[in-house]
């Protein structure tokens, strides 16, 4: 009797010594998470600064993320694809587009010049995807101004707006037989199919003079920008960081080189860590804030 009374006592004793180990454990969980690298300190530093998509002419780094890139060095839903080593896509909004350029006039390369991907592999009888109003997700285009909206009609009946052109398909694939082209997003309109595209040409445009001029102001393609202000990752590679993708508090983040100070974001900011003025080593510190602030709610 004795001896099970101790087993149970040495039985509770045990599970009191496991719940501390346990409550830190989850404690490191929560730093882990929030870290996404949570690397040795210069490990996630080097391996985002020299993290580049290359395919074909186009060169790119944060805040792009694409196939074999290491965890936390780049935005997810930004994914760029390379096809034959040489077209670099990237899906907006389920329709596919191909990169033409990353334009160096703006810092980071964080505007992008892209066209519909099946209207450069087919033509602009054959659309591959369909649209209502177009959107671009975490893009918007760069000088609205300097680009037209138009609209593509495939085989309407009784079209009552006046179109800008109006092309026969035969001879292009048998999809559609009649293209009207009208200009802005035009209301309810019985068609078999739809696409709104911006081309760029600056409005507004009073015709279009022929089939294989709106095909190649189609394939030419249009700017468009990120829209998240690149002002983090901006100022942390001026400070000798780099840039990097938090992705359970969903935004950019500044990895830092060991021996330096770097740049740390203003307490008072989005970030939400507290007391922490500037960050000589990256992981310690997050990890000193974060634990900080556990019972803090992210914004």
């Amino acid at each position: 009797m004795n001896h099970l009374h101790h087993h149970h006592h040495h039985h509770h004793r045990f599970l009191s010594s496991l719940f501390i180990p346990l409550s830190i454990f989850f404690v490191l969980i929560q730093v882990i998470l929030e870290i996404p690298l949570s690397l040795g300190d210069t490990e996630a530093y080097e391996t985002c600064r020299d993290a580049r998509f290359k395919c074909g002419n186009i060169s790119a780094g944060y805040p792009f993320s694409w196939d074999g890139i290491p965890l936390g060095c780049g935005q997810p839903d930004l994914q760029l694809l390379c096809e034959n080593d040489t077209t670099t896509v990237i899906e907006i909004d389920d329709v596919r587009y191909e990169v033409l350029d990353i334009l160096p006039i703006f810092p980071d390369g964080q505007t992008l010049r892209i066209a519909r991907q099946d209207y450069i592999n087919n033509d602009s009888c054959n659309p591959g995807f369909q649209n209502r109003i177009p959107g671009y997700g975490p893009f918007q285009l760069v000088n609205a101004s300097d680009h037209a909206n138009v609209t593509l009609l495939y085989d309407c009946r009784n079209l009552k707006q006046r179109p800008l052109g109006h092309f026969n398909c035969s001879g292009h694939g048998d999809s559609y037989k009649d293209i009207w082209v009208v200009s802005g997003v035009p209301d309810s309109v019985s068609c078999s199919a739809r696409v709104t595209v911006p081309i760029k040409h600056r409005p507004p445009l009073a015709n279009i003079p022929s089939y294989s001029w709106l095909l190649r102001y189609l394939q030419q393609g249009f700017d468009v920008k990120w829209k998240e202000d690149s002002g983090v990752c901006e100022t942390c590679k001026a400070t000798g960081g780099a840039c990097g993708f938090n992705i359970g508090k969903n935004r950019t983040i500044c990895y830092c080189p060991d021996t330096t100070l770097c740049y740390c974001p203003n307490p008072t900011n989005t970030w939400g860590w507290e007391e922490l003025e500037e960050c000589p080593r990256l992981a310690p510190t997050l990890a000193r804030g974060k634990y900080f602030n556990f019972s803090r709610t992210s914004k």
